[in-house]
C-alpha cells in the first residue's frame, strides 16, 4: 500500500526559521518519497548518500539561505525531516510517501501528532506474504493470522558481560558472588556464560554451570586477566548476538541469551553505534541489564530506552517458522510480524507446533511480486543491515547500497531523500557524495553533528564556487531587469 503524508508547516515566530521534527515509523513501512514546494513548484527529492547530503544541507542552510529539505533516517524506525528557511508568518508545504504491506495498519508520529494511515474499505489481511529476493526471504504476517498459530517461549539462558577495565581492577573479586546471586534468583536454566570484556572479549567457557560460578571466576586462567582500557559492554553484546545468530541458524534447540553487564561502579563505560539491528536477532529478549549496587537492574532495550527494575523479564510468547532450512522466530503479541530468512530458494513456509513437536506447512501464503517496488526495499534492507552487522564490509558495500536506494526509490539510514533549489547545488551535491564513497567510512565521525567540519582545503573551493553563482546569477538579473 502506498501512502502520502503532506505537511503544512508555518513558522509562528518572529523571525527566519528552520523546521525539524522526527518522525516514528512502525516496523516494516519504508520511505519512497519526498517533495517539497519551493515557490509554487512541487520539487521530488532525490536520493543521496546521506554524510553528503547532511553537509550539503548544512552548507547550504549556514552560509546562502537557499531552499533545502531534507529527510534522514536516525535509527531505523525513525525519521528526522528539515526544511530551511522560513521567514516568519510564512507557509510552506511538504510531503513524504510510504509504502507497506497490506495487513498492516502503521501508526506513524510526526513530532507530537500521531497519523493514523487506514481505508475503511480494506479488511485486515488473513494472509501471510512472502517476498524472495537476491538476499533473503521475508515472510509478513498479520496479527489476525498470528493469533491463530501455535506459540512457543524460549528459555533464556542468563549470559554476563564482566568488567575487565582498568577501573575494574578494585572491584574484580566481588564480581562472582554478585553473579551467582543474581544467576541463582533469575536463571530459568542452571548453566550461563561469562565473557571478560574491555574494549576485547574473552569467553571463560561454553557453558558454566550457576553452583560453579565462583570457581570459574577465579580459575587460573580468570586469574591472568589484564586489566586496561575502557568498557566496550555494547559492542560484545553486538558481537556475541552475531555469534548467537550464527550457531543457533539450526534452531536445535528454544534456549535464548539474555545479556546482564557486571560492571564496577566507576567504570569508562562505551557506548558505540545502534543497537536496535542486532535486536531483531532476538525480538522475543529486547532488553539487556547493567546489574546496580542495591540488587536492582538498568533495563535497556535495544531501541534505548531505559527502566529501573527489580528482575530480569522472561521472553515473550512467540512463533516458530521455518522455511527450507532456514528459521526464524517472531513475537506472537504483534501488531504485524516480519520474518527473515537467509534461504534464497523458494520453498514452503512451516510454523512449529510445540505439542507435537513438529513443524507443518502453512498452506494460505501469497507471493510477493518478483519485481516490486517493496521487494526491491527488502533487498536493499537487507544489504543495509549486513553491513551493520559486519562494519568491515560497509566501505566496500556502501556504493552499492546507494546504488539500489536510488534505484529502487526507498531510503535507509545510509542514504537520504534531499530536495535543493538549483542546479548548482545539485553539482555540489554530486561532488560531496562522490567524496564521500571515495572515503574510508570506517574512519567517519559522528554523522548528526550540528555544524560540519571538513577541512578549509574543501570548504574553500565549494564556498567560491557557490559566491560565483550567486553572483552571476545576480548580474543576469540584473540585466534582464535594465
Amino acid at each position: 500500500i502506498k501512502a502520502e503524508i503532506e505537511l503544512l508547516l508555518t513558522n509562528k515566530g518572529p523571525s527566519i526559521s528552520e523546521f525539524a521534527t522526527d518522525i516514528q515509523l512502525d516496523q516494516g513501512v519504508m520511505i519512497s518519497g519526498y517533495w517539497l514546494n519551493i515557490g509554487s513548484e512541487k520539487v521530488a527529492g532525490k536520493i543521496f548518500e546521506k554524510k553528503a547530503a547532511m553537509w550539503v544541507y548544512h552548507m547550504i542552510r549556514d552560509f546562502t539561505r537557499r531552499d533545502p529539505g531534507i529527510l534522514i533516517y536516525k535509527n531505523q524506525t525513525a525519521a528526522q525531516l528539515s526544511v530551511y528557511p522560513f521567514e516568519a508568518n510564512q507557509s510552506r508545504t511538504t510531503g513524504i510517501e510510504l509504502l507497506y504491506p497490506a495487513g498492516l495498519n502503521p501508526s506513524i508520529i510526526v513530532g507530537s501528532k500521531q497519523v493514523a494511515l487506514y481505508n475503511d474499505q480494506l479488511s485486515p489481511s488473513q494472509q501471510i506474504m512472502l517476498a524472495n529476493n537476491d538476499e533473503s526471504t521475508v515472510a509478513f504476517v498479520p496479527a489476525p493470522v498470528l493469533q491463530q498459530l501455535p506459540a512457543v517461549q524460549r528459555k533464556p539462558y542468563i549470559h554476563f558481560i564482566v568488567d575487565k577495565s582498568l577501573k575494574a581492577r578494585k572491584s574484580f573479586d566481588t564480581f562472582a558472588k554478585t553473579m551467582s546471586d543474581i544467576a541463582e534468583k533469575y536463571s530459568p536454566t542452571d548453566q550461563c556464560k561469562i565473557t571478560f570484556a574491555n574494549y576485547d572479549s574473552s569467553d571463560v567457557n561454553v557453558f558454566v554451570a550457576i553452583n560453579e560460578i565462583e570457581n570459574a571466576v577465579k580459575s587460573p586462567a580468570s586469574k591472568s586477566i589484564t586489566f586496561e582500557g575502557a568498557f566496550c559492554y555494547s559492542n560484545i553484546i553486538k558481537q556475541k548476538l552475531l555469534e548467537f545468530k550464527d550457531k543457533n541458524a539450526s534452531c536445535d534447540n528454544l534456549d535464548v541469551p539474555v545479556f546482564v553487564v557486571i560492571k564496577a561502579p566507576d567504570s569508562n563505560s562505551v557506548a558505540l553505534g545502534q543497537m536496535a539491528p542486532f535486536g531483531q536477532i532476538t525480538p522475543d529478549i529486547q532488553k539487556y541489564y547493567i546489574a546496580l549496587k542495591d540488587g536492582m537492574f538498568d533495563a535497556i532495550g535495544f531501541d534505548g530506552k531505559q527502566t529501573i527494575v527489580e528482575r530480569i523479564e522472561s521472553a515473550d510468547s512467540s512463533i516458530l517458522f521455518k522455511y527450507g532450512s532456514s528459521y526464524a522466530i517472531c513475537v506472537k503479541d504483534s501488531n504485524f510480524a516480519i520474518a527473515k530468512f537467509p534461504s534464497t530458494e523458494k520453498n514452503v513456509l512451516e510454523v512449529y507446533e510445540p505439542a507435537r513437536n513438529t513443524f507443518f506447512e502453512i498452506n494460505d501464503v501469497k507471493p510477493l511480486a518478483d519485481d516490486s517496488t517493496y521487494e526491491k526495499g527488502l533487498a536493499l534492507w537487507n544489504k543495509y543491515n549486513e553491513s551493520i552487522y559486519y562494519p568491515y564490509k560497509a566501505e566496500t558495500q556502501l556504493p552499492e547500497i546507494v546504488k539500489m536506494s536510488k534505484e529502487s526509490g526507498i531510503m535507509v539510514p545510509a542514504t537520504s531523500y534531499m530536495v535543493v533549489e538549483n542546479s548548482s547545488q545539485q553539482e555540489i551535491l554530486k561532488r560531496k557524495e562522490k567524496q564521500s564513497l571515495n572515503a574510508n567510512q570506517a574512519y567517519e565521525f559522528d554523522e548528526y553533528m550540528e555544524s560540519p567540519a571538513p577541512s578549509i582545503l574543501f570548504i574553500a573551493p565549494i564556498a567560491l564556487f557557490l559566491l560565483h553563482k550567486i553572483k552571476r546569477r545576480h548580474n543576469l538579473t540584473s540585466n534582464l531587469i535594465k
